[in-house]
């Protein structure tokens, strides 16, 4: 007779995907926190918003999150709006997003159970 997992080896190995799947909600909370304050920068710079209190602290952290993005878009085919538009919050918004898929799918992956061939067959 063989003996199976014992009910510690089980549920070891169940807590493993249940981890995963729980980090990757926590992927998408930070996403949504990133997007948002990248959607409020955007928002709050296209009405020309006063920079002093609320707004200064949005753009300080838009500017931050959208800090890879600011020069992609200094070509002649991009219209120039002075201040009131921040194109690279909105390409940080779409790559964050993107990104935060891919990381989501690969723990999922990770997550999934794997066959295991039975040895007796």
């Amino acid at each position: 007779m063989v003996a199976g997992p014992s009910p510690a080896q089980v549920a070891a190995g169940a807590s493993r995907p249940a981890a995963r799947l729980r980090l990757g909600e926590f992927v998408w909370l930070l996403l949504g926190v990133v997007d948002a304050f990248l959607a409020v920068d955007f928002l709050l710079r296209a009405v020309g918003a006063h920079d002093s209190g609320f707004v200064a602290v949005v753009n300080r952290v838009g500017d931050w999150l959208a800090t890879p993005f600011i020069g992609v878009f200094q070509g002649q085919g991009v219209p120039r709006v002075d201040h009131t538009t921040f194109w690279a919050a909105l390409l940080g918004i779409v790559v964050y997003t993107l990104a935060a898929w891919f990381l989501i799918r690969v723990l999922r992956l990770l997550a999934a159970p794997t066959e295991r061939p039975d040895p007796h067959v």
